[in-house]
């Protein structure tokens, strides 16, 4: 017999005042374009077999689509220097 499993919620709060547009996100609902657009397979002419892409790969969803986003207003550039 299966037991039930409470869904735990998790609940953001906005210490900090940040607008709205940067909340936290649920990542399925930000699945990237090009993941949306990619075929699962290689078309057979292109290749001597039918090569799969990483659509068919279920982990590499599961990574895409787990957590949440945190938006940012403007592109973050991360560099080490000195070692």
């Amino acid at each position: 017999m299966f037991s039930k499993i409470k869904s735990k919620k998790i609940k953001f709060t906005n210490t900090l005042n940040v607008a709205k547009e940067y909340a936290p996100v649920p990542s399925i609902q930000m699945i990237p374009e090009w993941y949306r657009k990619m075929e699962s397979s290689f078309p057979k002419n292109q290749t001597p077999d039918s090569l799969q892409t990483i659509k068919k790969c279920i982990p590499v969803l599961d990574a895409i689509t787990a957590g949440y986003m945190i938006l940012s207003p403007c592109d973050v550039y991360v560099s080490i220097e000195d070692g």
